[in-house]
């Protein structure tokens, strides 16, 4: 992402659109020779040009693929195209996008109409107006199409070149410059404002939802934890109820043998009770007593 923005940039820089290394550098005689009207040099389009980056960020959070986007800054790099068309052309595809849908071959369509020479407002407006779908193209064509692109290119440098050299000498003989696009400028920086504070009050929302949901998993983990340590709590308790069945059953064991042996203790006292009881009921001998001798 942080690529795709940095590469806008570079193609919204006036300078940077000047001399691509796949273009031969305009001459001096070539930029001599092309004549710019004082009208024409007076008109700034800087602002539409540092908007370009708007634009394309604009275009992306509404549904364009990168790869179209790409297409265009290419078509208008190669051909020097003023990247104040292209922010155009992105902002109005962005407002498609968002009212009535998705188009295709956003970048194929720049480049056709760049290849055709078409410029300026009229080249923004065959673009945000397009309709028919595109026809598949041979690798030919798409070779001669940037042939063409390329031709067009050198043209349109000594063009720029001498558009800015005009430009620089009317703003030392004291000519106000004026600078075109200040409406549409003004719209897309506040489009972008209220974009990036919805996307800042999303974030934040996200934020504390997630802080919540933290808080809340901290909230359950300290509830399992607590029903962890009930359930330990239970299971001590049933050991010990346990324990305690366990010393009832030994002592109620020890009760019955204390009883038996209180019983066994009672018969042998009953048997010794017999014997003595027996042993005087025998007739004894004389002398003794209970036991009687002959007459």
């Amino acid at each position: 992402m942080k690529q795709a923005v940095f590469k806008t940039i570079l193609v919204a820089l006036p300078l940077t659109l000047a001399i691509p290394a796949s273009a031969a550098p305009p001459t001096d005689d070539a930029a001599a020779t092309v004549e710019i009207s004082e009208e024409e040099a007076l008109e700034d389009d800087i602002l539409m040009v540092i908007d370009l980056p708007i634009a394309a960020d604009e275009a992306r959070d509404a549904g364009l693929e990168e790869a179209e986007i790409d297409e265009a800054l290419d078509a208008a790099e190669q051909a020097a195209v003023s990247p104040a068309v292209i922010t155009e052309a992105l902002d109005d595809e962005a407002e498609h996008f968002r009212g009535k849908g998705k188009r295709k071959a956003f970048g194929m369509w720049v480049k056709l109409h760049v290849a055709k020479g078409v410029q300026g407002e009229e080249l923004a407006a065959l673009i945000r107006d397009r309709q028919e779908d595109l026809a598949d193209m041979t690798d030919e064509e798409k070779a001669e199409l940037e042939a063409k692109i390329k031709e067009l290119g050198i043209k349109h440098r000594a063009h720029r070149k001498a558009l800015h050299e005009k430009r620089k000498q009317l703003h030392e003989e004291g000519k106000e410059i004026s600078f075109e696009g200040k409406e549409r400028h003004d719209k897309m920086i506040a489009k972008a404002a209220k974009r990036h504070a919805e996307a800042k009050a999303m974030w934040k929302q996200a934020k504390k939802a997630h802080k919540l949901a933290k808080h809340g998993d901290k909230v359950a983990e300290k509830r399992e934890d607590m029903a962890e340590k009930r359930e330990d709590m239970a299971e001590k308790r049933e050991d010990m109820a346990e324990k305690r069945e366990d010393m009832a059953e030994k002592r109620e064991d020890m009760a019955e043998k204390r009883e038996d042996m209180a019983e066994k203790r009672d018969e042998k006292l009953e048997k010794r009770e017999e014997k003595m009881e027996k042993r005087d009921d025998k007739p004894g001998k004389p002398g003794k007593p209970g036991k009687q001798g002959p007459k």
